[in-house]
């Protein structure tokens, strides 16, 4: 019998949340043939991931530069999308793993679903308050992140804590 392929995907890009889904990542490969897909955020240098991520079976994609760029891309991302099509059929992929919150996928969730076995790994169930520094960052958090949130939260039908 043949290994599952999982495809963990990883979008949010704080450094304590790549930790985190490497270490899982390694563990699952252990049993598992594991692909991982990374987004990076412009701003920061991505030197550090492909350290990171050395030796193991990754793919890594940027988030666009502009602001206005990056609020589309949270809303849909054609890139992402796209990004996991093509990994999922070249690769034969049989479980697609939200590990790192992940909203950036919820619009398309549903189709995912209906063609892969898909795990949702919710980080807080209930989001504590962060302290935004303006109030386009108030309403980027309340229109994108919390509305996408409760999207997988009800769409997706596998949650891991």
């Amino acid at each position: 019998m043949s290994r599952k392929q999982i495809l963990c995907v990883c979008t949010e890009t704080h450094t304590g949340m790549r930790d985190f889904a490497i270490t899982i990542i390694k563990a699952a490969s252990i049993n598992y043939d594991v692909c991982s897909l990374f987004v990076t955020n412009p701003a920061k240098p991505s030197d550090e991931l492909h350290k990171m991520v050395d030796g193991m079976d990754a793919v890594i994609i940027s988030q666009p530069k502009s602001s206005l760029l990056k609020m589309l891309n949270r809303t849909y991302s054609f890139k992402l999308k796209k990004a996991i099509d093509k990994i999922c059929k070249e690769r034969g992929i049989d479980i697609i793993w939200l590990l790192t919150g992940d909203t950036m996928v919820a619009p398309f969730v549903v189709h995912l679903e209906k063609k892969y076995t898909v795990y949702y790994t919710v980080h807080d169930l209930f989001p504590h308050e962060a302290p935004y520094r303006s109030f386009k960052q108030r309403v980027a958090y309340n229109f994108f992140f919390q509305r996408h949130f409760d999207k997988l939260l009800k769409k997706c039908n596998r949650l891991v804590t």
